[in-house]
């Protein structure tokens, strides 16, 4: 078989089906069937040389993908040719080939054509990353048996990288500049060897995609997600830091020149799935998965047999991959600063507290997660009263607000903007947080929220409702934060902003952004 002109594509074509042509594989296309075949290459991580090994492709392409669009991929399908000289993916004839077949989707349900047609929308957004954090917590079929496993796998990771730098990698990069990726990257692993060991033990090496970026994900007009196109291999092989798909997708947002998106997006995981410890990390997975995927660019760019234009393209795109993988130690390009929600309970600081950190795509740090986190607690677990009383004791107090500081030091300390919704009813704790900002370098504005009585006591009804619980639980848990609640004395009067929660939502968040950094120009449409 030709890998320029396989056989069966006139047959095809003659017979109303459209043919695409990409740099590994054929799809064959008609209505709502799709069928993939890939080209016969025999690549550094995918050896389709053969028959054989191309139908294994497809058999873990097709289990690797089902969990993540489980009504898109169907099965494993030979491509025959029957003795009436017609081919088809039936069941008379030689096998001549494997395909894998899938539920074509309209392109335009693809998520970079969403963006380029302005629909993607914070919500798909929010469904992207549910659905990323749902494939994440899927259990296990294999162990990380000890904290330097991963430490060890993603240093060996790297050195296939650097070694594999063949002819068509010293088209692109010179020796210095191979040396400098080297020694960027060992720096930051060795710099990081705890972190990145802490995160495996804390079971945040997990079953991943791979490759998770804006033309791998598809929605429908009902915003259901499927997320296909996940890297093959055996199950074993199939996993890597969670961090890994978060920064893939953040990447490919930047790339489309959508760095507010990115920013946001990675805010959206982090508080969903309660791991701020990711924002340290994530420029450096950014830089080793555009490296990986540069490799590859370069290796297609050098491939006569997949056309001259496909090599044009993947020349361009391997040229990009490779300035973006220099890239690690970049910084977000909204200023940094560290904006605390607070008041009472019910005193609508919450609310203000997302449409603020949605404005300047910060993480948004809530002391109410941070409590969730500490009991062992999913955000939609309902408590009895007596559990709703104890998350809210005296003797948990101390222990959220540690977390919430230092998730917001993971945070500011990656150089991002951060929101800090808690109630700070001391001048000791409001006292503390401002030193945090300091110590990070950056300003800080602490937002007072206010308003009336009736107004916060048909919140808390409506809370008691939500939770299941009665409504008396919460007013006096609101009661108790009250009468512990001290007058603010501490700050600077330029540090310091009082709000009413009770007007429009509008309006206040017009009067917060003329004290809050915003995006430059042309950087997020």
């Amino acid at each position: 078989m030709s890998a320029l002109q396989p056989v069966w594509e006139p047959f095809f074509i003659s017979r109303g089906f459209e043919v695409i042509d990409t740099p590994l594989a054929w799809f064959v296309s008609k209505k709502t069937d799709l069928w993939k075949i890939r080209k016969p290459l025999e690549l550094k991580d995918l050896d389709c040389s053969t028959p054989d090994k191309r139908r294994q492709v497809c058999e873990q392409e097709i289990k690797a993908n089902q969990p993540l669009a489980p009504k898109v991929y169907r099965d494993t399908v030979p491509l025959r040719f029957n003795a009436q000289g017609e081919f088809h993916f039936g069941e008379e004839g030689d096998i001549i080939d494997w395909a894998a077949h899938m539920v074509r989707q309209p392109e335009r349900h693809r998520a970079d054509h969403r963006l380029e047609n302005q629909e993607l929308t914070d919500q798909n957004l929010k469904d992207i990353a549910h659905e990323l954090i749902e494939f994440h917590r899927r259990p296990l079929d294999w162990l990380v048996s000890e904290s330097s496993s991963h430490l060890r796998r993603l240093h060996s990771d790297l050195q296939e990288l650097i070694l594999s730098a063949s002819n068509p990698i010293q088209n692109y990069l010179t020796p210095d500049q191979l040396s400098a990726f080297k020694a960027t990257q060992d720096s930051f692993q060795e710099t990081h060897q705890h972190e990145i060991q802490k995160r495996a033990m804390k079971g945040r090496v997990r079953n991943v995609h791979g490759d998770f970026r804006l033309n791998h994900i598809y929605i429908d007009d009902q915003g259901e997600i499927s997320i296909v196109d996940r890297l093959e291999g055996e199950a074993h092989q199939l996993w890597d830091d969670i961090c890994v798909d978060v920064s893939s997708l953040s990447m490919d947002l930047k790339m489309h020149g959508r760095a507010d998106l990115a920013e946001y997006f990675l805010t959206i995981y982090a508080d969903r799935s309660d791991d701020f410890d990711l924002f340290p990390l994530v420029g450096f997975y950014e830089s080793r998965h555009a490296y990986l995927r540069a490799q590859k660019k370069a290796y297609l760019a050098g491939r006569q047999a997949i056309g001259t234009k496909q090599q044009k393209e993947a020349d361009q795109a391997a040229q990009r991959l490779f300035k973006l993988a220099f890239s690690t130690d970049r910084r977000p390009l909204l200023p940094p600063i560290m904006v605390i929600m607070s008041g009472l309970v019910a005193s609508g600081k919450s609310t203000v507290a997302r449409a603020v950190a949605r404005d300047i795509s910060a993480p948004v740090v809530l002391s109410d997660h941070a409590r969730d986190a500490l009991l062992g607690l999913h955000r939609a677990e309902e408590l009895s009263s007596s559990e709703w009383e104890h998350a809210f004791s005296p003797e948990l107090h101390d222990e959220v607000y540690n977390e919430v500081f230092r998730r917001s030091r993971l945070a500011l300390q990656s150089g991002r903007p951060v929101v800090v919704d808690g109630c700070f009813g001391s001048n000791q704790l409001r006292t503390n947080i401002r030193g945090l900002a300091l110590e990070c370098g950056v300003p800080f504005l602490f937002v007072e929220c206010h308003c009336p009585e009736d107004v916060i006591r048909e919140r808390l009804r409506q809370r008691a409702d939500r939770a299941g619980i009665e409504t008396n639980t919460w007013i006096e848990i609101s009661d108790g934060f009250k009468d512990k609640w001290e007058c603010v004395e501490v700050l600077p009067e330029m540090e310091h902003m009082v709000v009413d929660t009770s007007k429009p939502l509008e309006d206040t968040i017009a009067l917060l952004r003329k004290r809050l950094p915003t995006w430059p120009s042309g950087l997020t449409q």
